[in-house]
């Protein structure tokens, strides 16, 4: 028997898709050997699964308490016509840790949400029905995720792919999203007064699980933490994310190095309504000499008659500031009187010199570094974060192209130059466009005397449209004509007759001041036969 399921009255979930959850499980519940599924019992179906209509009384059924009928059927009224994979095709995973991938699903809210994911190579990493990845032992692996096509595969599917490689453990903090379970990684303090319980939650932040602790009936009272070696020496900055009932008095983050204990400021927590209260708590300026620390959280709360409860989720650990290796050293690569190391070497900020579409993607140029191995693009979509795409290794590589943009978007650009563990500064100048996809035309028709008739599909993000045509095929001195971006057609007139013609078309968007170019099109031939 399955009790007290219900959707998820918190998010904005369609009357289908509640009808389908519902749906799926009775179906389950059918499917199981020799008639041993008992039934489904729904949680206050009254107060989610009703629409308030006063002219009719208030509240009235709505379509999901059909799914409980017997001749109940999958819907998929609204099905799913793509799905895309947001951030990087190619990850890097460490060995026993995770990392969640994330789609964009079209249209936002499709019938049917359910998702099939799969690893080529699951001994290398495995992934769930969430789209977390994670790593079990060095090597590669392609995770695919593709929408549910349907019992009987009667339903169009669509397939996304991610590259991952899984690296050997690196030190650190492990399991911060808790989503690896009760692994032993985090401990809980002897003297704890409340119970900590760590795993699967229906208030995580984001994927499924948190760490949940509540003080039951008594004071609360509740530690938990990790112990790290290996770290490197320098400065740390370590975040976590909090939400509980407003009976808890006091939250801290700690963290304590062999030499010193640091303490973030208390914070009361602003009450329970599930994941959009959890709040950012930040302890900066942790200092680590000797590579061990000890990271965690304390929770207070006075028993006043009510459970004082919360959650944690989504710790890390960042290094901020590197310290100086020993110079005593030999192999101290910062010791420029260590006769063992080569020269200290130096390298300038990169200069951008160009950035164009192309049918592919954006391509970035940049001037050769002296000294430099490689490079390090980084790109910031609209007004977003700045986020690392991609590290070149080819000394010689001056360009880039970045084929993880969107039509329509607006991406900007800078780099570093690299070599070994040396980096340098950021390009002092970014390059910046608005992403355009290449259009396709269907080739022109010469219906009507010395005149031809071009259409296209139409770019929804485009602000016009311009044309090229010319009688060479280098379109050189070409003729360009500017349309409207409600257009999807033009007719060129007054053409010469008998005479072949070279036509191109691209779209463009003007913003901040300036027009931003899509790639043009493949070149169309066509002779005037009348």
């Amino acid at each position: 028997m399955v009790v007290e399921i219900g959707a998820n009255y918190l998010e904005n979930v369609t009357v289908n898709q509640k009808y389908n959850m519902i749906n799926n499980v009775v179906s389950a519940l059918k499917d199981i050997p020799n008639g041993r599924g008992t039934g489904c019992i729904y949680w206050e179906i009254e107060n989610y699964e009703m629409d308030r209509n006063q002219e009719l009384g208030g509240r009235v059924p709505n379509r999901v308490w059909e799914a409980f009928s017997p001749n109940a059927a999958e819907i998929n009224e609204n099905p799913v016509t793509s799905i895309t994979l947001n951030g990087e095709k190619e990850i890097t995973v460490q060995e026993n840790d995770v990392h969640p991938l994330s789609l964009t699903v079209t249209p936002e809210q499709p019938d049917i949400t359910r998702m099939v994911w799969t690893s080529s190579n699951p001994e290398v990493c495995s992934v769930n029905n969430a789209g977390l990845v994670k790593g079990m032992k060095p090597g590669e692996s392609t995770i695919t995720v593709t929408n549910y096509g349907g019992k009987d595969g009667s339903y169009q599917t669509f397939s996304q792919s991610c590259k991952v490689t899984v690296i050997k453990e690196q030190p650190g903090l492990k399991n911060g999203g808790f989503e690896l379970g009760d692994n032993g990684v985090w401990k809980y303090a002897e003297s704890n007064k409340g119970t900590g319980t760590l795993g699967t939650s229906a208030n995580a932040l984001n994927s499924t699980s948190s760490l949940h602790f509540t003080g039951g009936s008594g004071d609360l009272d509740f530690t938990f933490y990790q112990n790290i070696e290996g770290l490197k020496p320098g400065k740390y900055r370590m975040k976590g994310y909090v939400m509980g009932d407003s009976g808890v008095s006091t939250i801290r983050l700690f963290a304590k190095a062999t030499e010193k204990e640091f303490t973030s400021d208390p914070y009361q927590t602003i009450g329970w309504g599930g994941s959009a209260n959890f709040v950012e708590m930040t302890l900066d300026n942790i200092e680590v000499l000797d590579g061990k620390l000890q990271v965690g959280a304390h929770a207070t709360a006075t028993y006043s008659g009510n459970e004082a409860w919360g959650d944690f989720d989504n710790f890390s650990l960042e290094l901020v500031e590197a310290y100086p290796e020993n110079p005593d050293n030999p192999d101290n690569p910062d010791n420029p009187d260590n006769p063992n190391n080569p020269p200290a070497i130096t390298l300038k900020a990169p200069v951008l010199s160009g950035i164009a579409n192309t049918a592919s993607g954006v391509k970035i140029s940049w001037k050769k570094v002296t000294n430099a191995k490689g490079y390090q693009v980084y790109r910031k979509a609209g007004s977003g974060k700045w986020k690392k795409i991609a590290a070149i290794s080819k000394q010689k590589t001056v360009s880039y192209t970045d084929k993880t943009v969107k039509n329509g978007t607006v991406y900007t650009y800078r780099l570093k130059a690299v070599n070994g563990r040396v980096s340098s500064p950021y390009s002092k100048k970014t390059q910046k466009t608005v992403f355009l996809s290449r259009l396709k035309s269907q080739k022109p028709v010469n219906k009507t005397s010395r005149a031809l008739t071009l259409k296209w599909k139409k770019n929804t993000k485009a602000g016009g449209y311009q044309i090229q045509y010319a009688k060479n095929s280098k379109l050189k001195n070409a003729v360009k004509k500017n349309v409207s971006a409600k257009k999807t057609s033009l007719t060129l007139k007054k053409l010469t007759k008998k005479k072949t013609y070279y036509i191109q078309i691209r779209c463009y968007k003007k913003t901040g001041g300036k027009t931003y170019y899509s790639a043009w099109s493949n070149v169309q031939k066509v002779k005037i036969k009348k």
